[in-house]
């Protein structure tokens, strides 16, 4: 389960990274809850530790959207990518 922190910078729209995320067979929901795996950010007006107590330190990886386009495209994993909090 992902969740989209902020704005996007990478993909046109916030439609765009739900859709690529959907057709990768992802799930993609509007808040952090205990389910979420993912959380995406790409947004410098965002400091680390907003999206740290977003995610309340539950081990879930950030992902910066290059990264997720990448690992979509298959250049890499979502593990390597990640950031855990």
């Amino acid at each position: 389960v992902f969740v989209i922190v902020g704005e996007t910078k990478i993909f046109n729209n916030r439609d765009a990274v739900i859709y690529y995320i959907k057709d990768w067979g992802g799930t993609v929901e509007n808040s952090v809850t205990r389910e979420t795996d993912y959380v995406i950010c790409n947004d410098p007006n965002l400091s680390t530790n907003e999206i740290e107590k977003a995610a309340k330190g539950k081990g879930m990886l950030t992902l910066e959207q290059k990264g997720v386009l990448a690992a979509l495209r298959g250049d890499t994993t979502i593990e390597e990518i990640g950031r855990v909090i």
